[in-house]
């Protein structure tokens, strides 16, 4: 089954000369290179490509321009049709991709090219059943990069949203063009990179990351820079379990071992503590016999808790374990190798934390907070190759012991250092490190998270990158799993899966908008139309969402909230209400306020440039759950104004803010606000104002939820 990005149909607009087809002026006798290429950007050719001319008049005319012989150039043009040759593995590769997406991918043609060409490409490109239509400028009149050519195809695939269309052509001014309409353009620059580029599209990378880590389970080997190409080792499986949490794609266990045996192993570091080191098996590209480790041991108790009972013991062997100048821990269990590294250090904290023994680690602890002050962290350390390393561990710490106030003074500058990192290059470990320190603390992140999600290979995997390295050979040890499992970790954020205003209508609503001057912009999205989507037919509901649009205010008034479900159970029926001989029992998936608010939002506001969503309003009188609540808030509460309309303020983080935010109300702005925040920016409810006139008999019953940006204290996001 495709793993798709969202349920939106994609249009992938392709150009044809040197994307899928190229050919070689190298070898041209009739013509030289440079007078093939002053003939095709002669204003001539560009006649011939929009059909204006034929071919044998375009020659005429362009000998005469440029003082060549028109057999000359009759004959280079044919040399050159000879050399063409179509990328069959790019066009088997793309094939294959629009079988996976099914039907929320189409792909057309769009080139330059003049009719004789194109009767002459179609011979060497004869499996055209890629395409599902073709945009050529000899049929059209037009070519790249006008910009009228480009809103022809859009036009023509009746594209509502242009950002659903990729374009991909090899020159910048055509993908320019493109951009110019919200169109999402690629540069063609390789196959390889093209088809990746598209995956990350066009596919969801976090189950397509799942996906790779379910086909490798026990497979998520390391490997050591010239060494060995493949060694099983503990330190991959406990930095994947510590983000990932699944035991079915880790192994504790030697090579081959059955899965029951995996599985039994894994119970075992659950249930007993024991001492660990990074080998799973003989040690490779190092000392014949390879000591337990600090590093490896804290990390496999913060990977599986195993109980205290076990746990100290050898939490007590490693406090125990300090260098006798430095009185601090080592990296090496036994004392034969008697060496300190701040970033090891700090996952030994974090372990002792873990089991409530803090206050022993405080040397260390006050150690690593000099490093983190004075830079020592910033190129890395003997066994870690990353200054984000060091970071996250400090993270994982400070989120895990929110009531420690020695931890969290390690709180502020963290955040400080994280940002003096952020949009640095990296590979696909540092970037996921970075992503998951920023979100654990809070720190805006997101072209680190962009850059992180282009890293993806195909195979949903993530590249290999290279984690730590052994402290005498220098060599170091990279791994495929560590990041793949981390950037699933940093990508995998509640979003919605409609992001499109096309959404509206390939789920059956007809969006009906009207601008009146007292309410603002009114729309109207009812569902009325039977639709089939992925072989599964959704009947008409008569779901009924009317949003008014307050543009100037930056405000989303829910007027009206007939969702599916509510009209299919026959709990709830508005006013002129049809009657349906057949009961729906297949809803369709877009039937939440908070997505049909977004995209009417989206609808109007692409083509203005409002104020951010501001307000959004409730009318709660239909609510009986949502009633029940705001009275019980303001009972005893004074009105901060009175009269025949009462109104109740409270800040976002009072109790009676959060008892409100917790109604159907409250949560449908809540998920506006999560889900969309790609698309709204990081946005946080400031305060709420519930309103009612005085009179008891009067239903006319409000909640405004007032959003702000996220505000920045001490670096974090609030």
């Amino acid at each position: 089954m495709a793993v798709t990005s969202s349920q939106q149909q994609r249009a992938l607009i392709l150009d044809i000369g040197d994307v899928l087809c190229h050919w070689s002026i190298e070898n041209l006798t009739a013509i030289s290179p440079q007078s093939l290429h002053a003939i095709t950007r002669s204003p001539t050719w560009s006649e011939l490509e929009r059909g204006c001319i034929s071919e044998t008049e375009a020659i005429q005319a362009i000998s005469k321009e440029l003082s060549l012989d028109p057999d000359a150039i009759d004959t280079g043009l044919m040399e050159c049709r000879k050399t063409l040759r179509v990328d069959q593995e790019l066009t088997f590769q793309l094939k294959e991709l629009k079988a996976e997406l099914g039907d929320h991918l189409k792909v057309y043609a769009m080139s330059n090219i003049a009719k004789e060409h194109f009767a002459f490409v179609k011979t060497v490109l004869s499996d055209w059943d890629l395409f599902d239509g073709e945009f050529l400028s000899f049929e059209v009149g037009m070519t790249k990069p006008d910009l009228q050519f480009h809103q022809h195809v859009l036009d023509s695939l009746n594209l509502s949203d242009p950002s659903s269309a990729i374009f991909v052509d090899d020159k910048v001014a055509n993908v320019n063009a493109a951009r110019s309409f919200g169109i999402h353009g690629i540069v063609f620059d390789s196959s390889t990179a093209l088809i990746r580029q598209l995956r990350n599209l066009l596919m969801d990378p976090v189950a397509r990351a799942r996906r790779f880590m379910t086909v490798n389970a026990h497979k998520h080997t390391s490997c050591i820079q010239d060494v060995a190409p493949v060694i099983f080792d503990h330190f991959a499986q406990f930095l994947i379990q510590i983000e990932l949490n699944d035991d079915s794609v880790i192994s504790l266990s030697p090579p081959g071992a059955s899965n029951a045996d995996v599985q039994s192993d894994i119970r075992q570091a659950r249930s007993q503590a024991k001492a660990w080191n990074f080998f799973n098996g003989p040690p490779v590209g190092t000392t014949k016999t390879y000591p337990d480790d600090v590093d490896d041991t804290a990390l496999a108790f913060l990977a599986f808790s195993p109980p205290a009972a076990s746990a100290n013991p050898i939490l007590d062997r490693i406090v125990e374990n300090r260098h006798d100048k430095d009185g601090l821990i080592m990296i090496y269990l036994g004392g034969t190798r008697p060496r300190v590294c701040p970033f090891i250090m700090l996952n030994a904290v974090r372990a002792l934390y873990r089991y409530g023994r803090g206050a022993e680690v405080q040397p260390e602890l006050e150690h690593i907070r000099r490093v983190l002050l004075k830079g020592g962290h910033i190129d890395g350390s003997e066994h870690y190759l990353a200054s984000e390393t060091f970071l996250y561990f400090l993270a994982c710490l400070i989120e895990d012991n929110p009531t420690a106030p020695e931890v969290q003074s390690l709180r502020k500058p963290t955040v400080e250092a994280l940002r003096q990192r952020v949009n640095r290059p990296g590979d696909s470990f540092v970037l996921a490190s970075r992503v998951l320190a920023c979100q654990k603390l809070d720190v805006e992140t997101q072209s680190d998270l962009a850059s992180l999600k282009e890293l993806q290979e195909c195979d949903g995997g993530w590249e290999l990158a290279w984690i730590s390295r052994f402290g005498r050979s220098k060599k170091m040890i990279g791994n495929r799993g560590i990041p793949t499992a981390w950037a699933i970790k940093a990508l995998d954020i509640p979003r919605s899966e409609f992001q499109s205003v096309s959404d509206i209508e390939e789920w059956g609503y007809v969006l009906d908008v009207k601008t009146d001057t007292r309410i603002g912009i009114m729309c109207s999205a009812q569902h009325v139309l039977e639709t089939t989507r992925n072989g599964e037919t959704y009947l008409a509901t008569d779901a009924w969402f009317l949003n008014n649009i307050y543009l100037d205010d930056g405000m989303i008034e829910s007027a009206a909230n007939y969702a599916p479900q509510a009209l299919a159970s026959g709990l709830v029926k508005f006013v002129d209400q049809p009657e349906r001989a057949t009961v729906p029992t297949l809803l369709p998936k877009l039937c939440h306020w908070s997505d049909m608010a977004y995209l009417t939002w989206m609808h109007v506001t692409r083509t203005e440039s409002p104020k951010p969503v501001l307000r959004t309003v409730s009318h709660y009188g239909d609510s009986v759950a949502s009633e029940m609540v705001v009275q019980h808030v303001i009972s005893g509460v004074q009105p901060r104004k009175s009269g025949p309309y009462l109104e109740y303020e409270f800040d976002a983080d009072s109790d009676e803010a959060l008892a409100i935010l917790g109604t159907p109300e409250g949560t449908g702005t809540a998920y506006l606000l999560i889900q969309h925040r790609e698309g709204l920016g990081r946005r946080v409810v400031d305060k709420i104002v519930a309103s009612q006139f005085a009179d008891p008999e009067s239903r006319h019953l409000q909640i405004v939820f007032h959003i702000k940006d996220a505000e920045q204290v001490d670096g974090r996001v609030m």
